[in-house]
């Protein structure tokens, strides 16, 4: 059970920066939520742009290609 936890705590240590930026990302929309409607939905737009571009980046730095194969 011990060996368990520490390995779900090392996986977690290795995805933490990306943990708290989704989480920097969701409290950053629900801000703009709570100052206006329109300007919610245009933080989501951003931060879905931004984490398509992240996601891109993480792929390219893999060797993983997003396109299918190319």
């Amino acid at each position: 059970m011990i060996k368990l936890i520490k390995n779900i705590l090392k996986k977690l240590w290795l995805y933490s920066d990306i943990i708290a930026w989704l989480l920097a990302m969701i409290f950053f929309c629900i801000a703009f939520f709570t100052i206006n409607k329109t300007f919610g939905l245009f933080s989501i737009g951003i931060s879905l742009v931004v984490l398509g571009y992240v996601f891109e980046f993480i792929g390219r730095n893999k060797g993983n290609s997003s396109k299918g194969g190319e």
